[in-house]
């Protein structure tokens, strides 16, 4: 007798029913047999795939359920002898994080980054989540893709925290209407994005889809489930959407504050320990050691010496016209934005990135007149490549322009590195030209460079007597699981801003260098940002003298779990333990 595929196990099941409560769409048939329907999907998708769709369901809900069915199909969870009540709804509103956008009623599930599997929850593949949910009602749904990841060791994997595109139609007015999501990894580029809408445009298939409400919700757009885990590992479309059989463009929305640059002798507010005082603007940070500025304030003009207050922020007293206005406006997306992953740039939000698709009419015109401005005629907002001081090529945004001089923040680094630059120097070039987009490793093969080196076999220079460092961090990164988890960048969903000491800064650079280890292209790395974040978070390590491997080791491990703990306000503890306990 032939073994019942889960289809014809799922048809079976809807037609049986027994009285029970009714939550779902349908009544539940005998808990027997929905374990039995479950157990035989879970047995179909016992080995991850790329492409798949997988829903989480609360560890509870499921635990009861469990219990309620008999079900045997989780090894993590196995139900006692004596069978349990109907389990009721689904509760899937503790996964969620606090901060869920459901503005517009988009659907947009962030799950908390300290949401754990089994622990927390389980996964179950779509086609179970249909009939649990059918069965019983509840919610809400909390979809993910499937990835392929690893760097030393390849497996496949559910992304759980994938970044959400928020794509929003353009119209004839040039604002977006008809706003949907799609999830897409945090590998992916929007180069990669814009492919795929292109050969969408060009093959006719709609790239949304109207579904039906959910209770007390409106109408909502939402993407029909395209392979693009698929597209990612099986090679991009080269098209690239900057040629003239692209039919798709893409838009971001650029919001800054219009400022003006401060000049010496100006009338200004200094910051200084939560109050401000009024005074005499009298250094500029360029001018300063430490970047800061000097303020002669009016309380201490009457003083003997006349001491300058130095402090990072000041204001105008008297404000000129438009400072402080927030501009908001619509750029094309190229450059440094289109090539860069989707984890590691800064117009996603909080995983979350809005952008607006520009398709072309019926008569093959765009509907938004652009013309592409020369890269040197800067404007507040926009992004360039900078060489900085030891000849690497950085991104970085323009902050002030002023007559031929543009004041540039290096992306991803303090501002105390903010400077001045001329607007003719070769230390700049056209955004995304010179400066390394991040994590260039994920459509290459993962082990063998261009050269024919083993990828992630490089070089760390000494920085002075730094070789006790330098062996550390290479037996770090011959670590697969801590190699597979900064390479992939994983950790930048974990990162803990509130960590004690170092507020994530550890696993930031840490992470960053691991990834610049594993970078398609052979090189040797100098570990300069992370010799500084160990030496601030251990005082110790700030010099350049020959310290201990197993005592920088230890301090590092330490770092990393207070920048990736997932407690992120932890607990008042009324009686903490002293001394021996007792």
């Amino acid at each position: 007798m032939e073994q019942e595929s889960p289809a014809s196990v799922s048809r079976r099941v809807t037609d049986e029913s027994r009285d029970a409560p009714v939550y779902g769409d349908r009544a539940p048939p005998p808990p027997h047999k929905q374990a039995d329907a479950i157990s035989a999907i879970m047995k179909e998708h016992a080995e991850l795939k790329v492409g798949q769709r997988w829903c989480l369901v609360g560890s509870d809900w499921l635990r009861s359920w469990i219990q309620h069915t008999g079900c045997t199909a989780f090894w993590q969870a196995r139900p006692d002898e004596k069978a349990g009540p109907p389990p009721g709804p689904i509760d899937n509103s503790k996964l969620l994080n606090e901060k869920n956008d459901r503005k517009g009623n988009l659907g947009i599930m962030k799950i908390r980054l300290s949401a754990q599997e089994v622990l927390d929850f389980f996964l179950v593949p779509k086609e179970a989540w249909n009939l649990l949910s059918a069965w019983y009602g509840g919610g809400p749904v909390i979809e993910r893709g499937t990835k392929l990841g690893g760097m030393i060791s390849r497996r496949v994997k559910v992304d759980l925290h994938p970044v959400f595109l928020v794509l929003g139609n353009c119209t004839s007015s040039g604002s977006p209407a008809e706003s949907y999501v799609r999830t897409y990894p945090r590998e992916y580029t929007l180069k990669k994005v814009l492919a795929d809408l292109n050969s969408e445009a060009a093959s006719g298939v709609r790239t949304m889809e109207e579904e039906e409400p959910a209770a007390g919700e409106g109408k909502r757009l939402v993407p029909m489930e395209a392979e693009t885990n698929q597209k990612m590992n099986g090679g991009p479309s080269e098209e690239s959407g900057d040629d003239d059989s692209s039919r798709v463009r893409l838009w971001w929305l650029h919001e800054f504050v219009r400022s003006f640059p401060f000049k010496v002798g100006e009338r200004v507010e200094a910051h200084y320990k939560g109050n401000w005082y009024p005074g005499d603007l009298t250094k500029l940070p360029k001018d300063d050691k430490y970047s800061r500025y000097n303020v002669l304030c009016d309380v201490d003009k009457d003083t003997e010496n006349q001491p300058a207050t130095m402090v990072k922020t000041i204001r105008r007293i008297v404000k000129k016209e438009g400072e402080g206005q927030v501009i908001k406006k619509w750029k094309p997306v190229e450059g440094r934005v289109l090539l860069t992953e989707l984890g590691g740039l800064d117009i996603v939000k909080n995983m979350v990135c809005k952008l607006m698709v520009e398709r072309k009419n019926s008569e093959g015109k765009w509907i938004l007149e652009y013309t592409p401005k020369p890269w040197r005629e800067f404007e507040q907002g926009d992004q360039v490549d900078c060489r900085d001081t030891e000849e690497k090529w950085l991104a970085a945004i323009v902050r002030q322009v002023r007559n031929d001089e543009i004041f540039v923040h290096y992306i991803g680094f303090d501002r105390k590195w903010d400077e001045w630059i001329n607007i003719n120097s070769e230390r700049l070039a056209k955004s995304g030209t010179k400066a390394s987009s991040n994590g260039s490793y994920t459509n290459e093969d993962q082990f063998i460079s261009s050269s024919g080196m083993i990828r992630g076999s490089v070089g760390l220079r000494n920085l002075g007597n730094t070789c006790f460092m330098n062996s550390t961090l290479q037996c770090m990164n011959a670590t697969p699981y801590i190699a597979n988890f900064f390479a992939d960048g994983d950790y930048k969903t974990q990162i803990n801003d509130s960590a004690y000491k170092s507020h994530g800064r550890i696993a930031r650079e840490f992470g960053s260098l691991v990834q610049e280890m594993w970078a398609k292209k052979p090189h040797t790395v100098a570990p300069r940002l992370f010799k500084g974040a160990i030496g601030d978070f251990e005082p110790r390590f700030q010099g350049y003298a020959q310290q201990d491997s197993q005592e920088l080791l230890a301090c590092l491990l330490e770092g990393l779990h207070e920048d990736l703990n997932r407690v992120r306000k932890k607990p008042y503890d009324p009686n903490p333990v002293i001394g021996n306990g007792e």
